[in-house]
């Protein structure tokens, strides 16, 4: 690579970051511990740990009690009910426009598969293969099942830390290829019900909603004078313990067709896995009912389960303005809620009744109840399967350090450690050796890529930052950036910035806040920080984030009007 940049004078992004791929190895290990602590170096022994807990990682949840018992016999009526109504149901013929239109959705440079398939393989494939494709949807639909090599799956086990624990590990799982393309068929051609309330797995969302949603809700009871209890609550392993059968019925529930829940269903039925671990691979295992992460509904699946937090049991509902209510907030597994201590202790029995309905179940050590204010004297006392979630000071949600002061400070910090391990990942990328003289170019693009998105995550959601914040954002963005380019300390920092074209801290904000602004108020109706906004507009609240966003827009010479005029 380095000799093609000398050459041409330009660096390509896709083949810089393709030839990083390549030199960064599947780092070996000679020796890990086991689930009961043990210290196994034999390679088979350990392979047969690895084995073992992937079988008890991605096996079923038993039901326990009586209701969890009654639950999963309803659950396996639905199911029965479910195939039985489809059997001689009349099948939908897959045309070959459905499955050019699913090929537009692919991604190239993806992972092969277990069978060796890429995306490229599919959407280079001509007019032909569009054709073997339909006739082969069209007979899965029609003999109500997938092709047995679609059950052949590898699971990536890659580390979560350093501490090389096989019980410390996440599963990449890479599924058929072909497999993902039938999905995309099905999703087109079904219309999913998805609560407002979830912003996971949703196109057009993301964890500024929530963010900006709970720090607004904050705001707007300070400046009330009222106190807000967040509560913030976190599923154990959501997605290796996800009852399948449960998920197959909510996506039917929520509107997708019998036949397309049923092959969704069959395709998730069995799996056969190879896990690739640091050691080597394992022998192959069979796995019944699981959601086979990293396909197109595993996520769906996800969702439908965790949003009907707000439908299981209590009303938990919060009052932002005469026309601004919300419950509790999903992010996929992540769930959240802001208002009074009554709604938040109906949000934790709600939670309750989740993990018994839905055989899910409450990480007490990553959940916790935080108070901002110092007015009531009302506690929350509800309690989960598991007990009462702890009182906690400050709570990572989302990417963002939310405290009980309601100040940025202690998040800006995170922001800034996060910030350090960015910048080390930057230099080891542009080191002279592997990108010879286009190192400096390479390190300004990467700066602004990686390191500032690192230290502003989400921080265009926050209405209010302090002076004090704001310098110490300037600072981190100023010494990190000296210290890249290897130029002395005491260099100006304004002239830095002119030198390499980077935006001060500040005017990065204002441009954050306004395009999150400019995606929220053109999208659509039903989406909750757009209706937070327009009530924030209709009843004025001091401090709030459009508060702020108006006195951007006239910094930079416009009044919000004309600025909402030209995002028309």
């Amino acid at each position: 690579m380095v000799a093609n940049i000398k050459k041409t004078g330009k660096t390509n992004m896709a083949q810089f970051w393709k030839y990083n791929k390549k030199k960064k190895s599947f780092d070996s290990v000679k020796s890990v511990t086991s689930r009961n602590g043990k210290i196994l170096e034999d390679k088979n022994l350990i392979l047969e740990e690895y084995k073992n807990h992937y079988i008890d990682l991605l096996s079923k949840k038993e039901a326990e009690t009586a209701e969890e018992k009654e639950n999963e016999q309803l659950v396996n009526q639905l199911i029965h009910s479910l195939v039985t109504c489809t059997d001689n149901e009349h099948h939908r013929k897959t045309t070959v426009e459905d499955v050019q239109k699913a090929k537009k959705e692919l991604k190239k440079r993806r992972a092969r598969d277990a069978n060796g398939w890429t995306n490229e393989m599919m959407i280079n494939g001509g007019n032909e293969m569009d054709k073997s494709l339909s006739i082969l949807f069209s007979m899965m639909d029609e003999q109500k099942k997938p092709p047995s090599m679609w059950e052949l799956i590898k699971i990536k086990s890659i580390f979560k830390n350093n501490k090389k624990k096989v019980d410390s590990t996440r599963g990449l799982f890479i599924t058929n290829v072909v497999s993902k393309l039938k999905e995309k068929t099905i999703k087109n051609r079904n219309q999913i019900y998805s609560s407002p309330y979830q912003c996971g797995g949703k196109k057009g969302r993301s964890t500024a909603d929530h963010t900006l949603t709970l720090l607004e809700t904050i705001n707007r009871n300070r400046y009330l004078g009222c106190d807000t209890y967040l509560m913030f609550v976190d599923m154990i392993k959501c997605f290796d313990k996800l009852w399948l059968e449960d998920g197959i019925i909510e996506l039917w529930r929520a509107g997708m067709k019998a036949g397309d829940a049923r092959m969704i269903y069959e395709m998730n039925r069995k799996a056969k896995a190879i896990i690739e671990t640091p050691c080597g691979t394992t022998d192959e295992i069979t796995l019944y009912n699981v959601c086979k992460q990293g396909t197109v509904f595993a996520v769906q699946i996800g969702c439908k389960t965790m949003e009907r937090i707000n439908g299981i049991g209590e009303a938990a509902v919060t009052c932002l303005g005469p026309g601004m209510h919300i419950q509790a907030l999903t992010y996929v597994d992540d769930i959240s809620g802001a208002g009074r201590a009554e709604t938040t202790n109906k949000n934790i029995r709600n939670c309750k009744r989740l993990e018994e309905n839905k055989k899910a179940s409450v990480n007490i050590d990553k959940s916790g109840i935080m108070k901002v204010g110092k007015n009531e004297d009302n506690t929350v006392t509800a309690e989960v399967k598991g007990g009462k979630l702890d009182l906690v000071k400050e709570y990572k949600l989302l990417g963002t350090w939310i405290n009980e002061s309601y100040d940025c400070e202690n998040n800006i910090k995170k922001r800034r450690n996060e910030g350090e391990g960015a910048l080390k990942k930057i230099n080891q990328l542009t080191h002279h050796s592997k990108v010879g003289n286009q190192e400096i170019p390479l390190k300004i693009r990467l700066f602004k890529t990686i390191y500032i998105t690192t230290l502003l995550y989400n921080m265009n959601c926050w209405g209010r930052l302090k002076k004090k914040e704001i310098q110490n954002l300037e600072q981190a963005q100023g010494n990190a950036l000296k210290r890249l380019l290897r130029i002395p300390n005491s260099t100006p920092y304004k002239g830095v910035l002119n030198e390499t074209g980077i935006w001060t801290i500040e005017y990065q904000l204002i441009y954050n806040r306004l395009m999150l602004y400019q995606n929220i108020i053109n999208s659509d109706e039903e989406r909750v920080a757009k209706k937070m906004i327009i009530e924030l507009q209709n009843h004025w609240v001091e401090g709030s984030w459009m508060e702020k966003i108006k006195e951007d827009a006239e910094k930079i010479g416009i009044e919000i009007e004309d600025f909402k005029k030209l995002l028309k």
